[in-house]
Formats: C-alpha cells, structure tokens, sequence
C-alpha cells in the first residue's frame, strides 16, 4: 500500500504541479498590490484586486497554466515537447514583465505565485533537456540565483544610467552625460574610481600568482600559511558586506521597494 502511494506521488507530473498553484494564485490572490499590504486590507479591498475580477494581464499566464495542463504538444517528440515548455513559460514570464510596465497598478501577490510557478516551470524544462545533469533542483537554483543577480545588481545599475541620459525636465539628453563626467567634481571622483580599479586589478592578480606559484610549486612546510594569508582578502573587509546588507535589505533598500511594489506599503504579513 505504502509503495503504491509512492509510486502515485512520484508520477505525478511536476508541470501540472506547478500550473495548478500558478492557476490557484490567479484564483485566490491579489493581482494588483495592495495599499496597506495584505494583513491590513480588508476582505473588500482584497476582494477589488483579485485577477479576475477584471480583464488584465493576468490573463496570459491563465492561458499557459491551462495549457500546461492539457499539453497539446505531448504527441510530439519529447526534446520538442519540453522545449515548447520552455518557450511558453519564457516567453510568458517575459510578457508578465514588460506588460507590468503598461499597466495602472503594481503587480501583487498573485503576480508573485505565477512567476515562481513560471519559473518552477523553465527549472523543469531546462533539467529535462538535459542541463545541469538534469538536475531540476539545481536548475532551478541557478535560475533563482541569475534572477536575483539582476534585479539586485544589473537592474538598480541600468536605471541609473538611463537616468542619466535624461535632464531634470524628461527629455533625451545623450550628452548629459559627458557634461556631468567632465564637472570638477564628477570626473576626479570617476578618475580616481578608475584608478583604484586600475591598480587593485594589477595588484591582485600579481599577488594571487605569486602566491599560486608558490603554494603549488614550492616544497616549503610554510605554504599552508600562506594558504591561510590567501583568504584574509575575503574575510577582513566585512564592512562591504555590510553596505552591501544596508544597499539591498535596508528599509530603503532594493528588496523593500520591491516588496514595497509587490504588496504595499504595509508589507506581505
């Protein structure tokens, strides 16, 4: 009885898992973020934001869950099959993402289950056409960790270079931002920026050969110790982790904005 309940649970296709939560967050959960967050809202307030309760955005990763659910494509070879996998749940993660810059309110809670679930999706995919060993869980860490690379790193860094190209009045100003590099001010702050990468790039790599060189190819019984001395670089400057910490988790940091958009200003609980 006990085997044949694992052998049920273990077919039980991870796909349709994932498309059912994605299909119950577009039920029972916010699409739109809530003013006060999700505690202090009322059930009224709750109730307005609900997906379908009007025609949105919502809509299209509806439409891939259901399809996920059925797979019209199933009769085709299993490389093509997971590879329109794949493709669906792309192409509508994409979508969700640059159609949340067209609509009139933040994405909610809701959003949020469907985009795991979306990515929950691709980390199957990916793993079944045979990367990283095929290895869902992996996958799907290194899809997590490449999203959370760019929403906490390349993301805040090209807004504000686009910022850049812009004056204070909205218009194109591509030359702005030479006008403000070549300020007294701006440019020494950029040139000696430039300059300590310049020489920090240098030296390290200088350094971290010689201790390469002698680490493995001298005979010493002192090379453990400079084992040792090779990883005081990433263990004495804590104060970089902690700006670090303050940039991302602060109350004006990256997550909180983001959490700030995605559920209110009161916060998910």
């Amino acid at each position: 009885m006990i085997a044949l309940a694992r052998s049920r649970i273990l077919s039980v296709n991870p796909v349709a898992v994932w498309s059912v939560i994605g299909i119950a967050g577009f039920a029972v959960l916010p699409w739109y973020s809530l003013e006060y967050g999700l505690v202090e809202s009322t059930w009224d307030e709750i109730f307005d934001e609900l997906a379908w309760r009007s025609a949105n955005l919502s809509l299209v990763p509806l439409a891939a869950f259901i399809l996920y659910l059925f797979r019209p494509w199933r009769g085709l070879a299993a490389i093509t099959a997971r590879r329109f996998d794949l493709w669906v749940a792309g192409l509508t993660l994409g979508g969700i993402i640059v159609g949340a810059n067209f609509d009139d309110g933040g994405l909610g809670l809701g959003a949020a289950v469907q985009l795991i679930a979306l990515g929950g999706i691709m980390a199957m995919a990916f793993a079944r056409l045979g990367y990283v060993r095929g290895d869902a869980f992996m996958t799907g860490a290194i899809i997590l960790i490449v999203t959370t690379v760019v929403l906490f790193i390349f993301f805040p860094v090209t807004t504000i270079l686009i910022k850049v190209l812009f004056d204070r009045f909205g218009a194109f100003a591509p030359l702005q931002f030479f006008t403000i590099a070549a300020e007294f001010g701006t440019g020494r702050v950029f040139m000696n920026s430039l300059f300590l990468a310049l020489c920090v790039g240098v030296s390290s790599t200088f350094f971290g050969l010689v201790f390469a060189l002698y680490t493995v190819r001298s005979m010493s019984r002192y090379r453990n110790v400079i084992k040792i001395f090779s990883i005081l670089p990433i263990i004495t400057p804590p104060f970089v982790i902690g700006l670090a910490l303050i940039l991302i988790f602060g109350r004006s940091g990256s997550i909180n904005d983001i959490l700030e958009n995605l559920f209110g200003a009161g916060g998910l609980l």
